[in-house]
C-alpha cells in the first residue's frame, strides 16, 4: 500500500512540474482581423481576432459565430518564409484578378499541414484562405472541427508584416520594468 501511495505522489509531483513548465501564450497587440462566413448576412465579415506567440509558433485565432466556432492559423518559425511567399503570391494574383475583373479560386501552396489559396467571391474581392484539406480539397471549410481563416488584401499585408516581425523577433513589447 505504501508503494502505491508513493507511486501516486510521484505522478502528482511530475504532473505538477509539467504544468509549471507550460508557458502561456504571449498575446500580441495588433489590428489584424480574420474573416469568416456569416450565413445571415450572406457575406464574409471580420471577426474578433487574437494573435499570440506560443514558443516558436505564431498563432492567429479567429472567433466564429458560435460559442465553439474558432478558426486558427498556426505558423512555425521554420515555415515563415514559405508562408510569406504564399502571401506574396496571393497579393500578386489578387492584383491581377482585380485588374482583369476575374473571380478566381486556386490553391497557392502547401506549407506544413495548411494549404493556402486565393478565394474569390466576386470581382475585386479575393481572400487569402488557410485551410486543412482532410476530405478532399475544399476551399471554404476545414473538416477538422475548425473554421477556415480568411484574410482580405489589407489584412494580408498586416499578416505579412507580423510574420516578418515574428521571424526577426522584433515585436514591440511593453517595458514591464517600470511596474515595480
Amino acid at each position: 500500500m505504501k508503494k502505491i501511495n508513493n507511486f501516486f505522489i510521484s505522478i502528482i509531483v511530475v504532473l505538477g512540474l509539467i504544468g509549471c513548465s507550460i508557458t502561456p501564450d504571449e498575446v500580441i497587440q495588433t489590428s489584424l482581423n480574420g474573416y469568416t462566413y456569416n450565413s445571415l448576412a450572406r457575406n464574409y465579415l471580420d471577426r474578433p481576432t487574437e494573435v499570440s506567440l506560443r514558443g516558436d509558433t505564431f498563432v492567429v485565432k479567429v472567433q466564429g459565430y458560435g460559442q465553439d466556432d474558432i478558426g486558427m492559423l498556426t505558423v512555425d518559425r521554420e515555415d515563415v518564409d514559405e508562408t510569406v511567399a504564399a502571401l506574396d503570391k496571393y497579393l500578386e494574383w489578387d492584383s491581377l484578378a482585380t485588374k482583369r475583373g476575374d473571380v478566381i479560386k486556386k490553391n497557392i501552396s502547401k506549407v506544413g499541414s495548411y494549404t493556402y489559396a486565393i478565394f474569390g467571391t466576386k470581382p475585386g474581392e479575393h481572400f487569402f484562405i488557410s485551410h486543412i484539406p482532410v476530405l478532399g480539397d475544399h476551399l471554404d471549410v476545414n473538416y477538422v472541427g475548425q473554421l477556415a481563416v480568411l484574410f482580405p488584401r489589407d489584412e494580408v499585408i498586416e499578416l505579412r508584416k507580423l510574420l516578418v516581425q515574428f521571424k526577426t523577433n522584433s515585436f514591440k513589447r511593453p517595458d514591464m520594468s517600470v511596474y515595480k
